[in-house]
């Protein structure tokens, strides 16, 4: 006899003749039977309430079993009843994510985004108090995951939770940035607009505007810097403002133009990282002239233009920039490096 039909067909059984007695014998059998799932496992998947309730009083380690009774029950269509009765006996296990980060029955409700689930598995405690390894917070990974609806059911719980950083000093809005969950950062900074200006990344000094520009995302850019409107002075511990995140990843010509069309771009223009390069210096170093991504979007435009004709650079300097920018525009843009040598 298949050893799931077996195993049924005494669980069945069970739910009619079951004494605390009978229990323990079976409950051994079906464990010869499928060592991978105990009764516990097999009651709870089949909503049998009764039947569970004893297995959990007979078992000694009764919160293990009921962790992992949960854990499958989740990953299923989940019996709500079910659910709050594993939780009841295994609170202990949901303080915090396990080390290995592994799928737990929190992070399989947050997947489905199960309301009444979420509820009940997140127990009456603050959401603050579920951490991950890295000191990650539910939110953070509401927002890693791009899990929106989850996401909209944290912040209606615990919405401080948006001020949490992680052990990287990273907010769930550095996440949104990073992942590019629009949705998500929009939510965070209508909760607190502050957190644009929120640096994190270790030693990195990165803001959540550092991140969406090295991306060259420019919805992203647009909306952070809408509530965030003078956030775009900021630099990383690498004295680079977003202009040289843009440029430096050689993205696309639409992102750096995008940047150089901003009013106060030329105080950014001209500013040196610590190596002691300029935005367009790093756009020359990182493209290659035998390729166009919106080059000419970026070599022709006025604010470069205007770098490349002004004195301020010193002769080497000066020069090295020229020869760079003929490089670049000698492939097809001869018009332009013709201004350049009459003008620089």
């Amino acid at each position: 006899m298949p050893l799931l039909l077996s195993s049924t067909i005494l669980l069945f059984l069970l739910v009619y003749t079951f004494r605390e007695g009978e229990l323990r014998l079976i409950n051994q059998v079906l464990m010869a039977l499928i060592p991978c799932e105990t009764p516990l496992h097999i009651a709870a998947k089949n909503g049998l309430l009764r039947l569970s309730t004893a297995f959990i009083r007979c078992a000694k380690k009764s919160g293990s079993e009921a962790s992992k009774a949960l854990l499958r029950i989740t990953d299923g269509n989940g019996d709500l009843k079910m659910v709050r009765l594993l939780v009841d006996e295994d609170q202990r296990y949901y303080k915090h994510f396990p080390k290995s980060m592994g799928e737990t029955p929190l992070l399989i409700a947050l997947e489905k985004g199960n309301d009444d689930m979420l509820e009940l598995v997140s127990g009456t405690s603050s959401l603050d108090r579920y951490k991950g390894p890295k000191g990650e917070t539910v939110l953070h990974i509401a927002v890693r995951r791009q899990l929106e609806k989850s996401l909209n059911w944290i912040i209606e719980k615990n919405s401080k939770l948006a001020n949490q950083v992680d052990t990287s000093g990273w907010t769930p809005l550095h996440y949104a940035a990073f992942s590019g969950f629009i949705y998500a950062a929009e939510v965070l900074l209508d909760i607190d607009e502050s957190l644009g200006y929120v640096k994190g990344g270790n030693r990195e000094d990165l803001t959540a505007l550092h991140i969406a520009s090295s991306k060259g995302d420019i919805v992203l850019m647009h909306l952070i810097l809408e509530h965030c409107p003078d956030s775009w002075d900021m630099l990383t511990s690498r004295k680079q403002n977003i202009l040289h995140l843009v440029a430096g990843y050689g993205l696309s010509g639409a992102a750096i133009k995008w940047v150089l069309d901003k009013p106060w771009v030329a105080n950014l223009i001209n500013e040196k990282d610590e190596e002691g390069n300029t935005p367009i210096q790093l756009y020359f170093q990182v493209v290659s002239s035998s390729e166009d991504d919106g080059k000419s979007l970026v070599l022709t435009h006025p604010q470069v233009l205007k770098v490349l004709s002004m004195e301020s650079f010193d002769e080497k300097e000066s020069k090295q920039q020229l020869k760079n920018a003929r490089r670049m525009l000698s492939n097809g843009w001869k018009d332009h490096a013709d201004w350049l040598t009459k003008n620089v």
